[in-house]
């Protein structure tokens, strides 16, 4: 009997959220029936600062899990490959080449790339929601304000968030006046998994982590007395972290059930529960409406950085 939906959830909390979703893509045409016409390039691109904990070997390894559910419902005749990148020009070098038709990068990472016409962007959605609020928890009462966790520990995230977050909390640091995080606080640590981020505050070995709301929400599920025993001293606004690009351009007769396939993953219930297993409901076309406050923010941070208003 497969594992229930809620189950599978709870037990992979550790695991960033669109690992599992790519892993489905790119084996899309892995195991599509054999035909006499030529498959089709589709190959992906990850950052590596997207599939946070989760190893280059376990990622590709994903790959042969998903892959029959995907490429029998849709007959998708393609040839894949993963390819990672450490840098975003990296990625814009592969973009410009050809090397990859759908990409996953940080909308910090998308806003630098500088290639807005290349592909079509796809977001994912947390419990219906298509952005996420990023929490600075504390211990309750362990702190008033921003300042007062200088030379403190901060514990962060990795994975497809982290970028987000960061860019998030520079910001507000610079706003209050007070130095960049490696300045203000004494560490700055990220975690492979959410409940090693959160828990050295529970526990008192950190003062504080910089932890998504739906991450922190699932845990408290698992253990309200977290819930009951941290707080965030700071809350953002509701923000996108991470986007797909879908190249635009990518042969016209097969693109359709492509973005088909991506869209239509919660409709099984086995597609269901591949994105709930990685905390993404649905996957959903993006709009400029919704990144906004996220790109925003990003260029906020740039001006700072640049010394400029």
């Amino acid at each position: 009997m497969m594992p229930s939906v809620r189950s599978v959830v709870l037990s992979r909390l550790c695991l960033p959220v669109w690992a599992g979703v790519l892993t489905a893509m790119i084996g899309l045409g892995a195991a599509a029936p054999m035909s006499a016409r030529t498959p089709e390039v589709f190959n992906v691109g990850f950052t590596a600062s997207m599939i946070g904990g989760v190893s280059r070997t376990d990622a590709r390894a994903a790959l042969d899990v998903w892959v029959r559910e995907i490429a029998s419902t849709r007959g998708l005749h393609l040839t894949t490959s993963a390819e990672f990148f450490e840098t975003t020009d990296e990625v814009r070098a592969a973009i410009d080449s050809g090397r990859v038709q759908l990409v996953l990068v940080s909308v910090e990472q998308f806003l630098h790339l500088q290639r807005p016409a290349f592909g079509e962007v796809l977001t994912g959605q947390r419990r219906g929601k298509g952005k996420d609020e990023f929490l600075l928890l504390t211990k309750k009462g362990a702190a008033t304000q921003l300042a007062d966790l200088k030379g403190s520990i901060l514990q962060t995230v990795d994975g497809l968030d982290r970028d987000m977050a960061m860019v998030w909390l520079e910001t507000i640091l610079h706003e209050q006046g007070l130095p960049p995080a490696v300045r203000h606080f004494a560490s700055v640590a990220a975690a492979p998994k959410v409940a090693r981020g959160v828990l050295p505050v529970y526990f008192g070995q950190a003062t504080a982590c910089l932890v998504s709301r739906s991450a922190f929400d699932l845990m408290v599920e698992l253990n309200p007395q977290i819930g009951a025993a941290l707080a965030p001293l700071v809350t953002s606004p509701p923000l996108v972290s991470g986007v797909l690009l879908l190249d635009r351009a990518f042969e016209p007769a097969l693109r359709p059930r492509l973005v088909d396939a991506l869209l239509s993953l919660h409709a099984s219930p086995r597609g269901l529960q591949v994105l709930s297993l990685f905390g993404v409901d649905q996957i959903t076309t993006g709009s400029a409406e919704q990144l906004a406050p996220s790109l925003d923010l990003v260029r906020r941070l740039d001006r700072v950085r640049r010394g400029t208003k």
